[in-house]
Formats: C-alpha cells, structure tokens, sequence
C-alpha cells in the first residue's frame, strides 16, 4: 500500500497500474476489508467493486477476519447497505456489535440501541410508546 501511495503521490500511472494489480491478484477473504478501505481512500473504484464482490461472496469469512475491525465507520455502513451479502443477519448484527465495541466510545445512556450503535447507520431511535403500568 505505501507503494501505491508514492506512485499516487509522484503521479506514476505504470507503477499505480502495477501495484493495483497486484493487490488484485492477492484479494482474499481475510485482506478484503482492509483493502477496501484502502481503494477508497485512494480512489480505486475498480479495486474497490473487486474487494466488495469478494466481501459479497466471502461474508463470514470477511468479518471474521482481523481487518474487520480496523475498517472505518464509512466503509463498514457501505458494506451494510448492501443486499448482495452472503450471511445471516444475526450472525452480521454480531459483527456489527464487535465493531462497535471495539471502536466506539461507549456513551451515558440507557436509551437502546445505545446511540454509538446508532452511529454505524445513521439511523434514528425508533420511538417507544409509554407502557401501560
């Protein structure tokens, strides 16, 4: 990656072609989301489509992989508003939970879902009507 990077830098359009190549040739299961993160920050749209295709395919394996919860928050709700993945949404919320809990700052609230959570979509609290105590 720091490879790309220079060549990016230095404006080196052999050597960004090679080095693309290259991560696509290597484009596995356990290195998706990382590289992921990567195309896009380096705007490889290409690579990117390939690194969410293996995602797609690999689902479980992808998430389990140690990558999963070094990715940030912007990949990880793109990957989510998928509906190509190949997983149980269950077993997806699980890895959702273990992002959160390892990357956000937990808040004061008793409110649920905890707002970090609510962080990972952008979504608002859904309301609850007062009980009939």
């Amino acid at each position: 990656m720091t490879t790309l990077y220079t060549a990016k830098k230095y404006a080196v359009p052999a050597l960004e072609k090679h080095c693309v190549d290259f991560l696509k040739r290597n484009l596995s299961a356990d290195n998706a989301f990382m590289l992921l993160t990567q195309a896009r920050l380096f705007d490889e749209p290409q690579l990117a489509a390939l690194c969410l295709e293996t995602i797609d395919k690999f689902t479980p394996e992808a998430l389990n992989a140690e990558g999963f919860i070094d990715i940030d928050i912007d990949t990880l709700s793109a990957v989510l508003d998928r509906d190509s993945l190949r997983i149980k949404e269950a077993k997806l919320f699980t890895a959702v939970i273990r992002f959160c809990l390892q990357n956000l700052v937990p808040t004061p609230s008793l409110t649920f879902p905890p707002p970090s959570f609510q962080m990972v979509r952008g979504g608002v609290p859904p309301s609850v009507p007062p009980g009939d105590d």
